[in-house]
């Protein structure tokens, strides 16, 4: 028996109520074991947006990012992990950007540069490139 993935139509709904934050923090933490990846990586963005409001959330983003099932890619070389290590340094708290960052330094080869490429290209890495290059 295949498992079947849910439609796009299916999901959008709920992928609407997380770009719009209308998800509640326990609903969140339960999208992250979400069988959609789509439902996964919006919902570490609706994450990184209510950091601020739950530090907690920094942990989340932690284990979504070291999660093996999360390194299936979105698109191309970039992986749902890579989106929760974006939404750490999205959140902006110190505790988040430190956790980040660490992920950052300790992120393996090859795939790391498909990381950097991906924090490059959506601003993030500016503020990241000393730490990088130490």
């Amino acid at each position: 028996m295949s498992k079947e993935l849910p439609s796009r139509r299916s999901i959008q709904p709920l992928i609407d109520q997380l770009k719009n934050d209308q998800v509640s923090t326990s609903e969140l933490r339960a999208l992250l074991d979400h069988k959609s990846i789509l439902v996964r990586a919006n919902t570490l963005a609706s994450i990184a947006r209510h950091v601020h409001q739950d530090e907690e959330l920094v942990n989340d983003l932690v284990r979504a990012a070291i999660d093996p099932k999360n390194t299936v890619q979105l698109m191309g070389t970039i992986t749902v992990a890579h989106e929760a290590v974006a939404a750490l340094f999205r959140a902006g708290t110190p505790r988040a950007v430190t956790a980040g960052q660490q992920l950052l330094i300790a992120w393996p080869d090859p795939n790391r540069r498909d990381l950097l490429w991906y924090l490059q290209s959506e601003g993030l890495l500016d503020q990241q490139r000393k730490l990088i290059e130490e």
